[in-house]
């Protein structure tokens, strides 16, 4: 390399002087890593929560338009949402130093938002509400000590009352405040993808496969925006496979195996052996 040359990379270069050496100016923008929560906005419902009082997520027109994620949990007036430090733990490092955010509602309500050490400390918290129903978005920056990082980090949301509604919900290092996702965490509109599991939505068949701790499982999803139960085709679990209607109505040949369906209720099996034919 060219003896004393230097890269430069920033966001903003301002000159404003007649002696070059004093005239470079560097601006730098944001910096950090990565979300810190889980699930943060409940795109994977509210897996990695525990909830008290009747939380909504929501993920409408209104949500798409005013926040990254697209995505918001509603809090009623008494109700609380805090992170299973079990089934989603935060985990910090000492010495380093955080940004908590979040983009919050005016509804006419207000509420906290706050990040607890594992002695119970209150490391971080934002009071926020007012009237109207614009969005803004809030930020409070604090650092972890070693005493900090002996027990187990929890998130918790609470509305004073109204409804709370907060979106883009971020704990980074450093001091980046534009929303991201937990890291291995993908939202898509045919596939949500997490440590709790994998939805993959396939429209032309009208279903949805979903494979998580229970198992796997095909759901029909013609009738998904009523409230009634998931309406399960079939499912493949620890206890075996289960199928939950007949698709297949011809002749199914598997090597020296063939099937063929009769009804809903009567199917008919047979093994080929050598020259002669088995019925089961």
């Amino acid at each position: 390399p060219i003896s004393g040359e230097q890269k430069i990379n920033s966001a903003s270069l301002d000159i404003d002087s007649e002696d070059i050496s004093e005239a470079i100016k560097m601006q730098v923008s944001q910096s950090g890593g990565t979300n810190k929560i889980c699930n943060s906005v409940g795109a994977y419902g509210l897996q990695g929560w525990i909830p008290a009082g009747d939380i909504e997520r929501l993920n409408g027109e209104e949500q798409k338009i005013n926040l990254i994620s697209g995505r918001a949990f509603s809090l009623p007036a008494g109700a609380a949402l805090e992170s299973d430090a079990v089934a989603a733990p935060i985990r910090l490092t000492a010495s380093v130093s955080y940004t908590l955010s979040a983009v919050i509602k005016h509804n006419d309500c207000y509420g906290s938002l706050q990040l607890i050490s594992g002695s119970g400390n209150i490391l971080a918290q934002i009071d926020a509400g007012g009237s109207g129903g614009s969005w803004q978005k809030y930020e409070t920056a604090f650092a972890v000590t070693e005493s900090d990082i002996a027990g187990d980090f929890t998130i918790r949301l609470r509305s004073e009352n109204g409804s709370f509604v907060i979106g883009d919900l971020l704990l980074n290092e450093g001091s980046q405040t534009t929303w991201s996702a937990c890291p291995g965490e993908v939202d898509s509109a045919t596939m949500t993808m997490s440590q709790f599991g994998i939805t993959i939505r396939q429209e032309n068949a009208k279903t949805k496969t979903v494979i998580d701790s229970a198992g796997t499982r095909v759901i029909n999803i013609e009738n998904e925006e009523t409230d009634q139960a998931e309406d399960v085709a079939a499912q493949y679990t620890k206890d075996g496979v289960e199928a939950k209607s007949l698709i297949a109505r011809e002749q199914v040949a598997a090597g020296r195996v063939r099937m063929i369906s009769f009804s809903d209720k009567q199917m008919a099996a047979w093994i080929i052996n050598s020259d002669s034919e088995v019925d089961l």
